[in-house]
């Protein structure tokens, strides 16, 4: 903590408060970080505090990729750098991927301002601000995971039909490079706005819809692929309208 008693002012900045924020002042509710404390007229000065940053390889990554997670302290809350810190030199972060993925080594001590890297390997689940890099009360977080996009496209096995003949639309679901992995999930089929088929699985990437309810004259036929851990949801319609 930091108390100033008498009149006059104390230039307090660039420093780091035990935290990844301003000072609360005269016990002001506590956030974490270091107390100010003024008296009478006195004044001091925080701002512009010690910035702790997580700097990342490459962001956003896709489902069970990677990226190199480093911190950084050698700029404050206004963009400056005010290396060298030597303050900091030896003082151990902590890195973490939470429920999205693993980070190791899980620990890095600073020296001459940033960390060495540490690899965050995604677990297949899509977030945003999924790692995260602490130094004291501090925490900085970061890292867009996403899903990989996917395309739908439908057919029909009899185009045009005769009312009451039974038709089979078959949905099929592909990965968008960099996708390679076949999606799962499930598909529903809509004649125009109308439900006809509702969460078909996909087996191998495709899914089917049977059919014989199709009334006299043109069909819009749209499949909806609801998407899964891996993939976003996608949208198809069969080229030439289904005729009955």
């Amino acid at each position: 903590s930091l108390n100033n008693q008498a009149a006059g002012a104390i230039n307090a900045i660039n420093n780091w408060w035990g935290c990844d924020n301003l000072p609360p002042v005269n016990l002001a509710a506590p956030n974490g970080c270091n107390q100010v404390g003024i008296a009478g007229a006195g004044t001091i000065s925080t701002s512009p505090r010690i910035d702790l940053r997580l700097t990342l390889s490459a962001d956003p990554i896709f489902v069970g990729g990677t990226s190199t997670l480093s911190g950084d302290v050698r700029f404050n809350s206004s963009g400056t750098d005010i290396s060298p810190v030597p303050v900091f030199d030896g003082l151990v972060t902590t890195l973490s991927g939470g429920a999205f993925g693993t980070v190791v080594p899980g620990t890095q001590a600073i020296a001459s301002g940033v960390t060495a890297g540490s690899l965050f390997t995604s677990n297949g689940t899509a977030g945003t601000n999924v790692a995260s890099i602490t130094l004291d009360s501090g925490t900085q977080t970061g890292l867009t995971v996403q899903k990989f996009d996917s395309t739908t496209s439908v057919t029909s096995n009899a185009n045009p039909s005769v009312f009451g003949q039974p038709v089979t639309f078959t949905a099929t679901v592909a990965p968008v490079s960099p996708g390679v992995a076949t999606p799962t999930g499930t598909v529903t089929f809509f004649d125009g706005v109308t439900p006809i088929c509702t969460t078909v699985a996909l087996s191998g990437g495709s899914a089917t819809c049977l059919t014989s309810t199709l009334t006299v004259g043109n069909h819009t036929i749209t499949a909806t692929y609801n998407g899964d851990a891996s993939y976003n949801t996608s949208n198809g319609s069969m080229t030439g309208n289904p005729q009955v």
